[in-house]
């Protein structure tokens, strides 16, 4: 009531001042800025740079946004639908950086991947896993197991979440990870090459990740070799 009563005071006249008034400001804004390019050619490549560099970095961080979005929701849903909270105990989060070294910690409940983003996603997934699990993969025991079962069980998990959450980065594990880890290294891929094989009749994650859970007490106060050779007859029973 009380606006009905203010429009009705207004004039026709202030109203059309009013609404001269308001489009007036932006034109009057446009035609200050030609003026000023026109009066300044050697400014337009400058501010036409710095506009072009404000619209490249909104979408460099929509794009990584939607990559960390992307990649989380992947993993999420691996856990999931395989049952791999025990193995898998943390959700993960990302910090984008401007070069290669990739790395990561644990804040609270997360694995926090610090990483720089890459125009090929696939790429981008294969860095965030390698990253994600070497932290994330059985971390209340992955100090008690030998480096070649831990290396090879590692890789066989990346693998395994690649395969059915990312195919298409499958290329990039295969012929630019998993060479640098077993190719120099006879005892990790023999192993690696177990847990295929053990994969393939869904032992894997089901019951040889699990069991190796619960044996971790067991593997303290062993020495290397001993632990190697505890985990091996469980391996073969």
């Amino acid at each position: 009531m009380v606006d009905y009563i203010f429009l009705q005071s207004i004039s026709m006249d202030t109203l059309k001042n009013l609404v001269d008034f308001w489009w007036s400001v932006p034109i009057t804004i446009l035609l200050s800025l030609l003026f000023y390019f026109f009066t300044h050619p050697d400014k337009i490549a400058i501010w036409s740079s710095l506009i072009a560099s404000m619209f490249e970095k909104l979408s460099k961080r929509s794009a990584r946004h939607g990559v960390a979005s992307d990649i989380q929701g992947r993993i999420s849903s691996y856990i999931k639908n395989n049952n791999a909270d025990k193995i898998l105990p943390y959700g993960l989060k990302f910090k984008w950086i401007k070069n290669d070294d990739s790395s990561s910690y644990i804040e609270e409940e997360d694995v926090i991947v610090i990483m720089d983003y890459h125009n090929n996603n696939a790429r981008n997934f294969v860095n965030a896993i390698r990253q994600y699990t070497s932290k994330a993969f059985l971390p209340m025991i992955r100090h008690e197991l030998p480096l070649e079962i831990l290396t090879a069980s590692e890789l066989a998990v990346q693998e395994k979440i690649i395969l059915e959450k990312r195919p298409d980065a499958l290329d990039i594990f295969r012929n630019e990870v998993l060479p640098t880890q077993i190719n120099n290294n006879t005892e990790i891929k023999s192993i690696y090459d177990e847990f295929q094989q053990l994969d393939m009749l869904g032992y894997f994650d089901n019951i040889f990740l699990i069991e190796t859970i619960f044996a971790g007490q067991r593997l303290q106060g062993l020495t290397p070799k001993q632990r190697v050779k505890e985990i091996k007859d469980f391996l073969h029973s």
